[in-house]
């Protein structure tokens, strides 16, 4: 009877991310008419410091501008979240022997609740340890691969066409 609510909040974390992937696909889907209004403008005030196309000033604002580290960080958190009940069913053999020991000392019940809370304890730290892991990858990746800025774009752009 325990594990039902604690199923249904397992499931019920989805609908976060499912509204997080909602507005990853808005912002991308809106960044060529985002991209376009400020070239318009731009070139309409006379900013415009590069003598490129509207086709490639929204390639190269897409690419500059797009929400890469939201995209990045919901791979993480879908990841995170169906990675979960498989630690957490790899990390209860490692907290057995915790257990094992304390009733082989023939420990009174104080024991073996110690043991319990030790168990706990290792099970969030070693969970959380992963997850460390994993987004310290993410992070190292998203730098790694960060595109140039839109200048350096847009100036990559004009010497190509020169």
């Amino acid at each position: 009877m325990f594990y039902e609510p604690v199923v249904f909040v397992y499931f019920a974390m989805f609908v976060p991310l499912v509204v997080w992937a909602g507005i990853l696909v808005w912002q991308w889907g809106r960044l060529p008419t985002v991209a376009g209004e400020i070239y318009d403008a731009e070139r309409d005030q006379g900013r415009l410091a590069f003598d490129v196309s509207r086709e490639d000033y929204v390639r190269a604002y897409r690419k500059a501008n797009a929400p890469r580290l939201g995209l990045y960080l919901f791979v993480v958190g879908l990841f995170s979240l169906l990675l979960f009940p498989m630690l957490v069913a790899f990390m209860t053999p490692a907290a057995t022997p915790l257990y094992e020991v304390a009733a082989m000392t023939g420990a009174d019940s104080s024991t073996i609740v110690m043991a319990d809370m030790a168990g706990g304890l290792l099970h969030f730290l070693l969970i959380m340890a992963v997850y460390a892991v994993i987004l310290v990858g993410t992070l190292f990746l998203y730098h790694k691969r960060r595109p140039d800025s839109l200048n350096r774009q847009l100036r990559a752009i004009t010497e190509t066409k020169s």
